[in-house]
């Protein structure tokens, strides 16, 4: 089981469709393939082989791996570069985001989700919520967790992103308890019940809500802004030839509905070109005590919430890391995590044990395999 989860882990890092076939092109290139030398995998499953053994593995111990992983990082120094500073206080960004990894309108299981279009077509897909830790002003990225909105037997009502989301978080603070965490994220996160559970949790959060959904919030600022209540101010960036000019709105204790039961900071940006043209604009809610000082650093947490998108959902569905094109860059990026996992595969699997299968991923994968359209 160790040798089939790290060859599975090297496929889905090379983004290769056919390991065996680049194995083979990689031996007889230099003479040893990077399974043996990078993963140290002997022997090398078929296809076929390791589709049947994955969908046999539970998800939870695999799952466990993670802040195993990053707690062996952590105490060598190498999550340092994840730490972000906003007034004196250290923290690392969490950036949390859903992303569709299965979609169709004809293939279904139990456990996915399910929604109706306006025509009356019922979709069904699965998502997963991914919580990676993110920089602003650094392209590295580190996945730390993540859950899987799904369908149960005998749930009366269906799963989704946000009740994910959730569960995400609070098993974040049960397996960090003392990890400062500031948690970004989109619109869907910014509403009162998932503030008031980061709250509880003791997560500092930069939410960005649309003027759409709060439109409450959005009005209360622009009152604040009519009776000169908000702080503004400008600050700029770059080298004269590529000078970039930011302007900033600070509303603080702002509510976030009507009612007034959860108050926010509410930070606004807009950013401009040399030629005086808007090319960004964004703004939102915080319980950082938002001040002219600290307003870059909040506004670049929020910013960097696009990286788990960029980062990390584009880059596993559209992009390969072949050693051969970024060699050095995946030798640095694939040995700690290397070191880390395959210990623990080989504690959490020993050899010859297989669990129970995964029926929902069974379902789904033998579903498409039989469906003639594939979709």
């Amino acid at each position: 089981m160790p040798g089939v989860l790290m060859s599975a882990f090297a496929m889905f890092f090379f983004q290769h469709p056919n390991l065996l076939e680049y194995q083979r092109r990689m031996k007889k290139k230099s003479g040893r393939s990077n399974l043996e030398r990078v993963f140290e995998v002997e022997d090398l499953p078929s296809d076929t082989q390791m589709r049947e053994i994955l969908d046999g593995a539970p998800i939870e111990p695999l799952r466990q791996a993670l802040p195993e992983v990053f707690e062996r990082m952590r105490r060598v120094g190498w999550t340092v570069k994840f730490v972000s500073e906003v007034s004196g206080q250290k923290y690392y960004t969490v950036a949390l985001d859903g992303s569709e990894y299965f979609h169709s309108t004809k293939i279904e299981c139990p456990g996915c989700l399910r929604r109706k279009s306006v025509k009356g077509e019922v979709n069904y897909s699965h998502v997963v919520v991914g919580a990676t830790l993110v920089r602003a002003g650094s392209h590295a990225i580190l996945p730390l967790d993540a859950e899987e909105a799904r369908n149960e037997d005998g749930q009366e009502k269906q799963d989704c992103e946000l009740n994910a989301g959730k569960r995400l978080v609070r098993r974040l603070r049960d397996e960090h308890r003392q990890l400062s965490v500031c948690i970004t994220g989109e619109d869907l996160y910014g509403h009162e019940p998932f503030i008031e559970e980061l709250r509880e949790l003791r997560m500092g959060f930069v939410l960005a809500p649309k003027p759409t959904s709060h439109k409450e919030l959005f009005e209360w600022v622009e009152d604040l802004d009519r009776l000169g209540e908000c702080v503004k101010g400008t600050w700029e960036e770059g080298p004269a030839c590529k000078r970039r000019y930011f302007e900033y709105r600070i509303a603080t204790q702002a509510p976030l509905k009507q009612d007034g039961q959860v108050m926010v900071n509410f930070v606004e940006v807009w950013e401009r070109n040399k030629k005086g043209k808007v090319i960004y604009h964004n703004s939102w809610v915080t319980d950082f005590e938002a001040t002219a000082e600290n307003a870059a650093q909040i506004i670049g947490i929020g910013r960097s919430r696009r990286k788990i998108e960029n980062e990390r959902f584009n880059a596993h569905k559209n992009h390969g890391y072949e050693l051969e094109v970024r060699h050095e860059v995946a030798l640095i990026t694939v040995k700690p995590a290397r070191a880390g996992l395959h210990p623990l595969f080989h504690q959490r699997f020993p050899t010859g044990a297989c669990a129970v299968g995964n029926d929902r991923v069974r379902s789904c994968r033998d579903n498409v395999t039989s469906s003639p359209d594939g979709r």
